[in-house]
């Protein structure tokens, strides 16, 4: 599916702009959104959209200066483009990787509350994005300076996009991240510890996607081999391990190895 995008109203032709006023505001009067075919270029096929209506804050809220409502940066007034899918567009991928045996794992509300901590408390306050400086604009033209200035090192360069690890220790972030993933991730954790292929000894069924772990072998029996049982026509094998030049042995040699001592 093609990603959904914004039009306003432009005075192309004579009267587009009242025509798209109109519209916009009965749709918003009266609740409900437009389906048509759409076509971005004259030569262009036709997709049929979905048109949703969307007037500026200020009309919203009263109607206040256009320059307050730049510098708030409120959204403009116009339509939201999405593209309606086809039948064969519709896919359902979480019956492909559900098990059959039990439906599609939901989120509970704990798990949701525990997302909503997180979320609100990182959330941005009197934030505008005139404050962040480009860092790789600043990286330039510290080094423009350094080469004027006929220096050798560069001044380090804050990048203000960065995380602010200091104010997310202040409002306990951490333990919120450390709560939502107990919460979310614990189950699947316990899963991936289990070796074995399907279910588990308690029953559980392996979730879809995981690799299973290799079986690991007895503590009774020793995985090396020991030097004695070498044949003495391959000795020169052990060397190539002692020396770590194994790679300078060809695959074949290597084959014969396995094959002369049981190996696979």
């Amino acid at each position: 599916l093609k990603k959904s995008h914004f039009i306003a109203a432009e005075e192309t032709v004579s009267g587009s702009c009242a025509t798209f006023q109109a519209l916009l505001r009965v749709l918003v009067e009266q609740n409900k959104v437009a389906i048509c075919a759409f076509a971005r270029a004259t030569r262009a096929a036709f997709r049929y959209v979905a048109l949703i209506p969307q007037l500026a804050p200020r009309e919203l809220r009263g109607g206040a200066a256009s320059s307050e409502a730049v510098a708030r940066l409120d959204p403009p007034e116009g339509f939201h483009v999405f593209y309606l899918p086809f039948r064969d567009d519709r896919r359902h991928p979480e019956r492909m990787v559900a098990p059959r045996a039990r439906p599609f794992p939901r989120a509970d509300e704990e798990k949701i509350d525990a997302a909503r901590r997180v979320v609100d408390a990182i959330r941005l306050t009197k934030w505008h994005p005139n404050q962040i400086p480009n860092p790789a604009l600043q990286t330039h033209y510290r080094v423009l300076e350094m080469c004027a200035l006929e220096r050798n090192v560069m001044e380090p360069v804050h990048d203000d996009t960065e995380p602010n690890y200091e104010e997310w220790e202040r409002v306990n972030v951490p333990a919120l991240l450390t709560d939502y993933e107990q919460k979310c991730f614990a189950e699947a954790r316990l899963f991936e510890e289990l070796a074995g292929a399907g279910d588990d000894a308690s029953g559980a069924p392996r979730l879809a996607g995981q690799k299973r772990k290799a079986i690991a072998a007895p503590s009774g029996k020793r995985v090396t081999m020991e030097a004695s049982t070498i044949a003495p026509e391959y000795n020169y094998i052990i060397d190539k391990v002692k020396t770590d030049a194994l790679s300078a042995l060809t695959n074949d040699a290597l084959k014969n190895y396995c094959a002369a001592h049981g190996l696979s």
